[in-house]
């Protein structure tokens, strides 16, 4: 028999699994009627990106793109389960995790029995944040869900 929680969080890691629904079936032995789970992850939006380099411009993001000769491209395929594979500090720090869709992600947690409680898409928390970068901030860089086990 397993120890029951009262509340499990995850911060920032349950986008490394690739079976998002696999995880959920691992985990729910530890929860007893009630305990809450708390977890942040990847946006599913954001991690659906693609880049595209067009005419020495590299694109990127879920859009659609008029080329110089007129022709219309769509950029980014939210529904394809994939590894993405990110870059920050100019390349200095690669690491590598998965796109999952949203409806994945509701699906598994309510087969496994678990009542969504909240869902936070958090946002930049003033104007002054735009200054870093403003294309980050038009979607929301994670998600947050609090849901209890029921």
């Amino acid at each position: 028999d397993y120890r029951k929680f009262d509340l499990v969080y995850s911060s920032l890691a349950f986008h490394y699994e690739k079976n998002f629904e696999e995880l959920i079936r691992g985990i729910k032995k530890f929860f007893a009627k009630g305990s809450v789970l708390l977890f942040s992850m990847s946006h599913p939006i954001r991690s659906s990106y693609e880049t595209e380099t067009i005419e020495k411009n590299v694109v990127k993001g879920l859009a659609e793109i008029t080329l110089a000769n007129k022709e219309t491209k769509f950029v980014g395929d939210y529904f394809k389960t994939e590894m993405i594979e990110e870059t920050w500090m100019q390349g200095k720090f690669q690491y590598n995790y998965y796109h999952h869709k949203i409806e994945d992600v509701f699906n598994a947690l309510s087969d496994h029995h678990f009542r969504i409680l909240k869902v936070v898409e958090p946002k930049p928390v003033d104007e002054g944040t735009h200054q870093i970068d403003p294309k980050y901030f038009k979607y929301p860089p994670f998600l947050i869900v609090k849901c209890v086990k029921t």
